[in-house]
């Protein structure tokens, strides 16, 4: 986990804590990331007075600190309706069209806006030279070589579907974050 992601979940939890929320409940795997984000996660709550439970039944605010994999299972949880959530906190490195598509409630702190002109660059070279591949955080920042340095800020999917269409299942990517919709910011810059 970068400096930054750990700055980004401190935010987060600060973010969450100053909403009014009493408890989250935090996602993690036991990857070397996943537990230095959940310890950091955890920190921040302490400091915060935030409670953290395991409750799965808990309508509390989910912060995923997972890899893929593990936030993809709590996702669809949530969306499907199997897991109550007060929204779905992804980790920075989890910005995924596919983790994006489920109805869950999902935001994603970023240090970089992905419609922003370098982000918008790095999906269509990415669909050039990878058609159908979908961009990701952590291809961005590989590609960028971490130079985005704005505040953190917190983002959605914002799908433009159409009534009758394939959503935002249709294949192909066409250079963009999302298939048929984009990541909007939903927040001012949030403060650590």
């Amino acid at each position: 986990m970068t400096s930054a992601d750990a700055a980004a979940l401190r935010a987060l939890t600060g973010f969450i804590a100053r909403r009014g929320a009493r408890a989250i409940a935090v996602t993690a795997d036991g990857s070397p990331r996943g537990v230095r984000a959940e310890a950091e996660v955890r920190a921040a709550a302490a400091r915060l007075g935030l409670g953290v439970t395991a409750d799965e039944s808990a309508r509390v605010p989910r912060v995923v600190v997972a890899g893929w994999s593990g936030a993809a299972g709590l996702v669809r949880r949530v969306g499907t309706g199997a897991v109550p959530a007060s929204g779905v906190y992804l980790a920075p490195w989890l910005l995924d069209a596919e983790l994006l598509d489920p109805p869950a409630g999902q935001l994603v702190p970023l240090r970089f806006d992905p419609a922003g002109a370098e982000a918008v660059r790095y999906a269509a070279r990415l669909h050039e030279a990878f058609p159908g591949e979908p961009a990701t955080a952590a291809g961005f920042a590989g590609w960028s070589r971490g130079t985005a340095a704005a505040p953190v800020r917190l983002y959605a999917a914002s799908p433009m579907g159409v009534p009758g269409s394939l959503g935002l299942h249709a294949h192909g990517f066409s250079g963009r974050w999302l298939p048929q919709g984009s990541i909007v910011p939903v927040s001012g810059p949030l403060r650590p």
